[in-house]
């Protein structure tokens, strides 16, 4: 929870889409952005384009999740992270180059070294450190598997996850998991790959004073359905 006296807090890590807004003929590759992380960036860069990290991706997942966020209530803060395959873990307001990269179809192995790499464990792991009301975590398969969120430790029982069925086991430990698949895409006429943003976007919208967690997936898709 977040300090007593201090504006209610609800941290958002969602994962980076294919999709950007960005126009760009070659985007910068894994390795093009690993030497901007490590300080040396490729002299193209000086050529292209920025953008912060929550107006860059244009898949639908992340335009359905900021479109609820716009329309939070004004007295809640929010942190926004993206988990992106390239950059790691990254701020929303944090400045991006196009970019080409994916955890998704990717085997456990080359995602682990992804992983690795971006050191995500540590970084999320310092994220989630802070105190917030709530926490809501939309990744699919193979960027929860990146983000080693089961091997933290903490509390977790304000963090929500929405994801596949069989990634169940990848969430961290006393978070609320709701499995998403078919019959929620259906109910709620959204695609798959969107899913996670329709519902996370509905829960953001509908977050009000003090900030409720709930307790089951049933009780959470009937918050976002109402």
């Amino acid at each position: 929870m977040s300090p007593k006296n201090s504006a209610p807090v609800v941290r958002v890590i969602s994962a980076c889409t294919g999709a950007k807004t960005l126009r760009c003929d070659a985007p910068l590759s894994f390795e093009e952005v690993q030497m901007i992380r490590a300080g040396s960036p490729p002299v193209r860069t000086r050529d292209l384009p920025t953008a912060r990290a929550r107006d860059l991706y244009a898949g639908r997942q992340h335009t359905e999740l900021m479109r609820g966020m716009e329309k939070m209530n004004p007295a809640i803060r929010t942190e926004l992270y993206i988990l992106s395959a390239a950059y790691g873990l990254v701020g929303g307001d944090q400045l991006l180059y196009p970019y080409e990269a994916t955890f998704s179809g990717k085997s456990p192995r080359v995602i682990d070294a992804m992983s690795r790499e971006l050191d995500l464990k540590n970084a999320l792991s310092t994220a989630l450190s802070t105190a917030a009301d709530c926490t809501l975590v939309l990744l699919g398969s193979g960027y929860l598997r990146a983000a080693r969120l089961w091997e933290l430790s903490g509390d977790f029982s304000r963090t929500i996850v929405l994801g596949a069925p069989s990634a169940a086991n990848l969430a961290p430990r006393g978070s609320l998991y709701i499995p998403l698949a078919l019959p929620e895409a259906r109910k709620f006429r959204s695609t798959l790959i969107a899913l996670k943003g329709v519902l996370g976007g509905r829960f953001l919208e509908r977050c009000d004073l003090p900030v409720v967690i709930p307790s089951t997936p049933s009780e959470f898709l009937r918050m976002v359905a109402r």
